[in-house]
């Protein structure tokens, strides 16, 4: 089978960013949907097997990931953990807490790049 995705390794990734946050907008807006409505809902009016099985492999993926649930029922939710900060004990989506780690990361690199360029900082 050929490669599903592009080429490269980059718009390989950013194909499949892309995807993820789709699948993640749309389990926003309506908490649940069914395995073959989110296909219909990315396909966006045109229906070609590459995109079914790019969709699938990602969905798998998020799955794997405990990004997203999957039913017995094939209904996709989105992940929740629960997480204690100085309010108590919180639910978030599992997608949020990656963002804050990812944007608190990208901070830390800004901060590293400035302080290499400016040492009395």
């Amino acid at each position: 089978m050929p490669n599903i995705w592009s080429d490269t390794k980059e718009l390989s990734e950013l194909e499949k960013s892309v995807i993820e946050e789709h699948i993640e907008q749309i389990l926003k807006e309506k908490n649940e949907i069914s395995f073959a409505n989110i296909f219909k809902e990315l396909w966006h009016g045109y229906h070609l097997m590459n995109h079914y099985i790019r969709i699938q492999s990602m969905i798998e993926k998020l799955d794997e990931e405990c990004k997203l649930n999957i039913s017995s029922d094939n209904q996709i939710s989105i992940t929740n953990m629960t997480i204690l900060n100085e309010k108590g004990l919180k639910e978030m989506p599992v997608w949020d807490y990656y963002k804050k780690i990812a944007d608190i990361k990208h901070k830390l690199e800004i901060m590293r790049i400035y302080a290499e360029i400016n040492p009395l900082a």
